[in-house]
């Protein structure tokens, strides 16, 4: 029988690290949010005094789920216990909620993974804020959540830009293979071809004005230089990023942050899990993407472009050749930008990944105080449109 457990992040065994890890590998659907070294880099270096509950799911001695949280003892101002993988979990690092579950015990590993986090004294709520919602995890969260008698509710939805090599061609001309380290010419054509043919137009006319501004627009895989990550560090610093006042997090504004990113960087480069690509302009750096690697699977990590170039739309042109380069290595790329925040951004990409925000609760009293907020939270949303 699947059992679970759960204790604080800083009390996780090395044995229980390790086999952490290696479900991290394997998992239904990866997510490298929730890897061990992941959440313990930033808790140690963003958010010391945050330390996450992790559950577990265990069958025998194997590891088969994992999902951490945060607790409160309020929820959306109701005296409700809520456990999230919302903020501070992750520092506000965590661009996607989905648990690791192991493919060979995914509805097993969820039930008793759910069981745990819904389990208290009084009403008690789950809350997973983003959740890959065209995946095998999502249909293993619902039926466990059957199993158990409890109310799984969608709080919203959403979708954001993704590469999916295995759609329908949406894409013309076809990949011309791997893209090497570069710096390599970039094919407009090829980046703009999934686009509207106004948005086309407008996007060929300048790319080629900021070529002919500053020279031609290349491409260039820079996972394996170190000096790539502190030059992301320097561009988010020159622009809004780097200004608090303006709602700016880059890196060198968290306290801590650039500590957590050089050891963040250094640790994926090691393992060969960083990927790092510039779109330059006569050699000038016009975008910047540090992407997340999970075999095949890349996620979006953090981006930024030259602001004093912004005439030229570098943010758009840098997704764009993003989403190209990422087509060329045959990933299956998720973007991992936040839909109710930039909603307008996954239209640069050729396909669309699906995503929701859900609340679980179990019990009589849970399943009524989640009933009236969900209840709640739709009226709201109707009257904000």
């Amino acid at each position: 029988m699947t059992r679970a457990r759960a204790e604080r992040l800083s009390r996780v065994d090395p044995a229980t690290a390790d086999a952490w890890r290696a479900l991290s590998r394997r998992a239904l659907e990866p997510n490298p949010y929730f890897d061990v070294d992941f959440l313990r880099d930033a808790h140690r270096h963003l958010a010391p005094e945050v330390d996450p509950l992790v559950v577990t799911a265990w069958d025998g001695d194997d590891l088969v789920g994992v999902l951490p949280c945060v607790e409160s003892p309020r929820w959306h101002g109701l005296p409700v216990r809520v456990r999230s993988t919302a903020p501070p979990l992750g520092s506000t690092m965590v661009d996607l909620h989905t648990p690791l579950l192991a493919p060979d015990a995914a509805v097993a590993a969820s039930t008793a993974l759910l069981s745990w986090a819904t389990a208290g004294r009084g009403p008690v709520v789950l809350e997973l804020p983003v959740l890959g919602a065209d995946g095998e995890a999502w249909p293993a969260l619902r039926q466990a959540a059957r199993r158990l008698g409890a109310s799984l509710r969608v709080w919203g939805t959403g979708v954001r830009g993704a590469v999916v090599p295995t759609s329908p061609a949406r894409v013309s001309p076809a990949p011309t293979g791997p893209v090497g380290p570069g710096p390599v010419p970039v094919p407009v054509d090829a980046l703009v071809a999934h686009l509207s043919a106004s948005r086309r137009k407008s996007v060929r006319r300048t790319a080629a004005a900021l070529a002919a501004a500053h020279g031609p627009l290349t491409w260039c895989d820079r996972s394996a230089d170190p000096a790539a990550v502190e030059e992301v560090v320097r561009m988010e610093a020159a622009g809004w990023k780097g200004r608090p006042e303006r709602g700016g997090q880059g890196i060198e504004v968290l306290d801590g942050g650039t500590t957590w990113w050089r050891g963040l960087t250094a640790r994926l480069r090691a393992a060969d899990r960083l990927l790092v690509g510039e779109l330059a302009a006569g050699g000038k750096p016009v975008f910047l993407t540090v992407t997340y690697r999970e075999g095949d699977r890349w996620f979006g990590g953090r981006d930024v472009y030259a602001e004093d170039l912004r005439e030229y739309g570098p943010g758009v042109l840098g997704r764009l050749a993003e989403a190209w380069w990422a087509r060329e290595q045959g990933a299956v790329f998720d973007s991992c930008v936040n839909p109710a925040v930039y909603p307008d951004i996954a239209r640069l990409y050729p396909d669309r990944r699906a995503v929701v925000s859900v609340v679980v609760s179990r019990g009589l009293l849970g399943r009524g105080v989640l009933a009236a907020a969900v209840a709640a939270h739709e009226r709201r949303r109707a009257r904000e449109t």
